[in-house]
Parts: C-alpha cells; sequence; structure tokens
C-alpha cells in the first residue's frame, strides 16, 4: 500500500502523507453523504461508527472491483 501512496504523492508532486491526507478527508466527506448507497457501504465498513483506514477503504473498494469482475 505504501508503494502505492508514494506512486500517486510523485506523480502529484506532493508527499505520501499528503496523500493520506487527501484520502483521509475524502473518506470523511464520504461518510457524511445522504446518499443510500454510500451510506450502506460506510455501515458496512464502519460499523462501530469510527471512519476506516485509508488501507481498508481502499481494501473494500478493491473487493468490489474484484467481485464485479467476477459477475
Amino acid at each position: 500500500m505504501e508503494e502505492i501512496l508514494k506512486q500517486i504523492a510523485l506523480e502529484n508532486g506532493t508527499t505520501v502523507s499528503s496523500v493520506k491526507r487527501e484520502i483521509e478527508f475524502a473518506i470523511h466527506e464520504a461518510m457524511n453523504s445522504p446518499q443510500s448507497r454510500a451510506t450502506g457501504f460506510w455501515d458496512e465498513l464502519a460499523n462501530d461508527g469510527k471512519e476506516p483506514s485509508v488501507e481498508t477503504v481502499i481494501a473494500a473498494i478493491v473487493l468490489q472491483v474484484k467481485n464485479k469482475m467476477k459477475s
């Protein structure tokens, strides 16, 4: 995961910590979305009400993509 974040930072002329902060901000904003489809996704990832880590969110998205590719 760290290598992916490094590559994103390099391609965007920024730091890994900045990339993580931006993703964390996006997670925060998305978790507060009133869209029912989004709410279901976040309820699954954050059943304790806490924001999931960047790594957890990316892993969940990758799993969803893999599952969609199989069907």
